[in-house]
């Protein structure tokens, strides 16, 4: 998916990132195919430091999973373990990482980054990075998987959730074998965290833990913020300018299970023009470029106005059966969660809108769930404030011992 730009782009904003590191993304060791899901494929040491992971030593991996169309896909990931300190009786526990939204291009692969986000040196996010160092330091070793088609060849399956639980579950796997190629033992219990998109592949991989993530443990899930009810976000969405870069980024994730799919079926006449770059843009061109071609306040006759719905999305898109399926695709709530489940949503977030109806669904399928609620915190500040609440579940749920 990625053109040759975006590539340079990704060696431009990246720190270190030449030829030998984009090279580790384009191709997996003959034979991959024929390997278990799961298996660590190759690894390379990632002498990058970043403040926030002071402590940990980092490795970038590929390993096996299988993809939204059921074939297997080669993917990658970061891994951290503690540069020091015990390693206990049990081995260290796994606890996952699960990113939010990050892009649909390969330049929007969070591993690429020392600061686990794709944007540039001269302005990183690195909340994502903050909670990957503390839960490093507690004693983890911590993967923090790309999905499906980030950084590698293929289309990302953008919040196709068990595309994303496999990714989680086989990350975990494949961090175990890293860990015991540098002599450092390691539990089959393990845990998983996640911020928006990364809340519902935490959630998602809680449901596939019994079936697909047999022989692991699962004890612990912190969704923060999930994204999930896509329906209603989009609907939502499709009236508000902040909302239309995700719907760039669903549209693609529609093509991704149709290649034949045509967008002017889910795009509206503002959307559609700009569409073949959300496919190569990360997050925050792609939002820039949205907000400078769209949003001035006004419609483009010169009246003013906020967009509505048929500006951004299709005439009847909801019946489309590509975007039908793709809906269901994303859902979480199917299936009873294995371990336990903490959900931290703040109040001011849209997606404040879909929380009851979250948790209507994982206590309707038996969840042992505890959840949150955030006063007065917008989508990405959950981080923040509900960093205690997950540190204390994951010292009860998962501890180091």
């Amino acid at each position: 998916m990625a053109c040759c730009a975006v590539l340079s782009a990704g060696v431009l904003v990246t720190p270190g990132a030449g030829a030998a590191t984009l090279a580790f993304y384009g191709s997996a060791p003959a034979g991959w195919r024929d390997k278990p899901v799961g298996t660590l494929l190759k690894h390379r040491q990632v002498r990058q430091s970043w403040p926030a992971l002071a402590g940990l030593k980092g490795y970038r991996i590929m390993y096996v999973s299988r993809g939204a169309l059921g074939a297997k896909v080669f993917e990658t990931a970061m891994v951290y373990l503690p540069a020091a300190g015990r390693v206990p009786r049990g081995g260290r526990p796994v606890v996952a990482w699960d990113h939010g939204t990050a892009g649909v291009s390969d330049s929007s692969a969070p591993s690429r980054y020392p600061w686990l986000y794709p944007e540039p040196v001269s302005a990183p996010w690195d909340w994502y990075a903050q909670w990957v160092g503390k839960l490093g330091r507690m004693g983890y070793v911590v993967v923090c998987p790309d999905y499906e088609g980030l950084g590698t060849p293929g289309l990302h399956t953008y919040l196709h959730a068990a595309a994303e639980g496999r990714a989680t579950i086989d990350g975990v796997r494949a961090a175990r074998s890293l860990a015991a190629k540098l002599d450092v033992s390691t539990s089959k219990r393990w845990g998983v965290a996640g911020h928006s998109q990364g809340g519902q592949a935490a959630l998602a991989s809680a449901e596939l833990a019994a079936s697909y993530g047999r022989g692991l443990s699962l004890k612990a899930t912190v969704a923060v913020a999930p994204a999930v009810e896509i329906a209603t976000i989009n609907a939502m969405s499709a009236a508000d300018a902040g909302g239309w870069p995700y719907l760039g980024y669903t549209a693609w994730g529609i093509k991704a299970l149709n290649a034949d799919f045509d967008f002017a079926k889910f795009c509206g006449p503002w959307l559609l023009p700009i569409i073949d770059q959300a496919g190569e843009l990360y997050f925050d061109d792609w939002w820039g470029l949205c907000m400078g071609a769209h949003w001035s306040g006004v419609y483009p006759d010169g009246s003013p106005g906020v967009p509505a719905a048929s500006d951004t999305l299709a005439a009847g898109y909801v019946i489309d059966p590509d975007v039908v399926a793709y809906l269901k695709a994303t859902e979480v709530g199917n299936a009873r969660a294995s371990g336990g489940v903490l959900v931290l949503q703040g109040t001011d977030d849209a997606f404040m809108a879909t929380f009851d109806t979250l948790i209507a669904k994982l206590e309707e399928q038996g969840d042992d769930l505890q959840h949150v609620i955030l006063p007065g915190q917008r989508h990405d500040y959950a981080l923040q404030f509900g960093w205690p609440w997950a540190k204390a579940f994951f010292e009860d749920r998962l501890p180091v011992r």
